[in-house]
């Protein structure tokens, strides 16, 4: 995101041989904004190797922890990817497998795979669905980011 920032004036340039494959990577600050405490949730979308759309905002409502924050960020980012999957298929470039949704958050992963974890987080029980239904439709894969270089 930093480059992308340094960079405004650059273009997206697209390769031919570029496979169409959809990945993701959404990140989250946690009460990053002293007066309101409310996080920030960004994501950035990459056709292939080429950066399509991102974007940066503040999310709506304060979160209560860490995972809260990272996992509205994920619910947020794969609302970005379902209609930019929409938008693919109008051009007729239809993708049947997964998209890789990639987070810095092992927590946020644990609430979306293991049901048993939402009894602990019913203050995010909509996101929580919302994220675990495209889980079991087949829709994104998530993947964990690295935390060392």
């Amino acid at each position: 995101m930093r480059f992308l920032k340094a960079n405004l004036g650059q273009e997206i340039l697209l390769s031919v041989e570029c496979d169409l494959q959809i990945y993701a990577l959404c990140y989250s600050d946690w009460a990053g904004f002293p007066l309101t405490r409310k996080s920030l949730t960004g994501w950035f979308i990459l056709l292939d190797n080429s950066p399509i759309p991102w974007k940066t905002k503040n999310q709506h409502t304060v979160s209560r922890s860490f995972a809260e924050a990272k996992y509205r960020s994920m619910a947020t980012t794969i609302c970005e990817l379902k209609w930019l999957k929409e938008l693919l298929s109008c051009f007729g470039i239809n993708h049947h497998s997964p998209i890789k949704l990639y987070c810095d958050n092992q927590s946020a992963f644990y609430i979306a795979v293991n049901p048993v974890f939402h009894e602990h987080t019913k203050h995010i029980k909509v996101d929580s669905h919302f994220v675990r239904d495209e889980l079991l439709r087949g829709t994104i894969a998530t993947g964990p980011v690295p935390s060392h270089a």
